[in-house]
């Protein structure tokens, strides 16, 4: 993960308390073990931490860059185009490639802030949280009355900068499903459903937390995804043949 050389060039939560005083390291059985001096130190180490990698990351996280692109920049309403969720597809197929490309770009930063964030309180268990609430304020954000996008592209974004391999994968199943079945829905639940056991598999350094955490995030994808999921089983989600001969007929017309 290439956050890690984050640490190399800027100093994370504990070895900031410890240049303040504020913290020692102790060696215990071999191994130093971080120690906050007094109570009100924990207390305060504490907070940092909630702050970083919850608190925080959860307020980035519920700003929704492609609507707020598209108002700045293209002076209109995502919402009035394509899924009307304000995603990043929205922008690439009703605005523009480019301005989706923009858009991705912004939301990679969004996603590498908040978890650059939680790993620097707490490495790579910190980032693992910041991720998980970085895709709620997306899916939850406080901005808009809690009514956000489906977080599924948030998420993909985070598999990405926890693991390369892992978001490969995953990428991989998500093409062949999309061109097998045809269904949006399938193509995003599928990947979904397996990144846990993906990432517990092909993750260098496995880490409980980032696995336990990968559930959470398909909880929070098939809570956003139900209506989806609900259409297709009731088979009123168009498939994607249908909708390319739809865009045929308006192009012949």
């Amino acid at each position: 993960m290439f956050l890690d050389y984050l640490s190399h060039i800027i100093p994370g939560l504990p070895q900031l308390f410890i240049a303040l005083g504020l913290a020692e390291v102790h060696v215990i059985e071999g191994v130093d073990t971080f120690h906050p001096v007094n109570t009100g130190a924990q207390a305060l180490y504490l907070a940092c931490l909630i702050l970083g990698f919850a608190i925080l990351p959860y307020l980035i996280g519920s700003i929704q860059i492609p609507r707020l692109y598209c108002r700045r920049v293209k002076k209109i309403d995502l919402c009035r185009l394509g899924s009307g969720q304000g995603e990043i597809g929205d922008v690439w197929r009703g605005v523009g490639r480019w301005h989706g490309i923009a858009t991705l770009a912004l939301e990679l930063g969004k996603v590498i802030l908040c978890m650059a964030l939680g790993f620097l309180c707490r490495g790579a268990d910190g980032a693992s949280i910041a991720a998980f609430f970085c895709v709620l304020g997306e899916i939850m954000p406080i901005w808009n009355k809690m009514r956000g996008t489906r977080g599924f592209e948030t998420a993909a974004l985070c598999a990405l900068v926890l693991s390369p391999l892992v978001f490969a994968i995953l990428l991989l199943i998500f093409v062949i499903v999309l061109v097998g079945m045809r269904f949006r829905t399938a193509a995003r639940i599928f990947p979904t459903l397996l990144y846990p056991l993906i990432a517990s598999a092909f993750l260098m350094r496995p880490n409980p937390t980032a696995v336990l955490l990968s559930v959470g995030v398909v909880v929070l994808m098939m809570f956003s995804h139900w209506k989806n999921i609900r259409a297709m089983m009731d088979r009123e989600e168009p498939r994607l043949d249908s909708l390319f001969k739809k865009k045929q007929k308006e192009e012949d017309a």
